[in-house]
């Protein structure tokens, strides 16, 4: 009778977890390794977590250690332990309780978080500029900003900042090279003034609203308030 009750109560654990999208799946923070202040954990192909870099495809950033809770600025490394970063964030459900954990980033001194390669930023559900919650990113910097140097767009970094209160400002170079690609950032916030772009033959004359370079943006004053696209002028040297 002892083995029978058990063994439905192994069933009915099962079908829950299955019910609640719960894989039988390793929890991340069990094989977390740690480098230059990032924890992470390997990924293979699948997107399992894996204990090696053997069988490892990227790295998944999961954590901070405490000296890199206290920077201003965030840089996101191209690779962890030998492997490519492909996200920040990693969910794990607990196969006995049918309950998510998320790991991620929380942090309380951190104002910009610079991407540099193609990575995501998983399961945000509330990106509003102070923080991102859903216990994946915690920054509660005042003028917090993601500033992405790739040339990409914002929904391939962070998917669901469309669905709250929040911009993505998208730099033009007009014919130059840019450094910083897009900008995403809570309504109503200063945007942090990207890296001046390049043209061969041409001076850098500032960022403007317009294609026809007739309103200038200032950094010091004016305030994201929807999604934009800044416009470079150039002037002839």
């Amino acid at each position: 009778m002892k083995k029978f009750l058990i063994s439905t109560l192994a069933v009915l654990l099962l079908v829950v977890s299955l019910l609640s999208g719960c894989a039988l799946d390793k929890d991340p923070w069990t094989y977390k390794k740690e480098e230059n202040g990032f924890y992470y954990c390997y990924e293979n192909e699948e997107g399992k977590v894996v204990r090696s870099k053997i069988n490892a495809k990227s790295s998944v950033i999961i954590g901070l250690t405490y000296e890199k809770k206290i920077t201003k600025e965030l840089v996101i490394p191209e690779k962890l332990g030998g492997r490519k970063v492909t996200g920040i964030g990693k969910s794990h459900c607990v196969f006995i309780t049918a309950e998510w954990k998320y790991y991620g980033i929380e942090a309380n001194n951190i104002e910009k978080i610079v991407i540099n390669n193609h990575l995501q930023i998983s399961y945000v559900n509330d990106f509003k500029g102070d923080y991102i919650v859903n216990d994946i990113v915690h920054l509660y910097g005042t003028e917090f900003r993601v500033v992405v140097n790739i040339d990409t767009i914002p929904t391939e970094i962070c998917p669901q900042y469309v669905e709250q209160d929040n911009t993505a400002t998208v730099f033009n170079a007009t014919g130059g090279e840019l450094k910083t690609y897009f900008i995403v950032a809570h309504q109503g916030r200063l945007l942090p003034k990207p890296e001046d772009p390049t043209k061969e033959g041409y001076a850098f004359a500032g960022w403007y609203t317009d294609e026809t370079c007739n309103n200038e943006w200032n950094f010091e004053t004016d305030t994201v308030k929807e999604d934009i696209t800044l416009y470079a002028k150039w002037e002839i040297i």
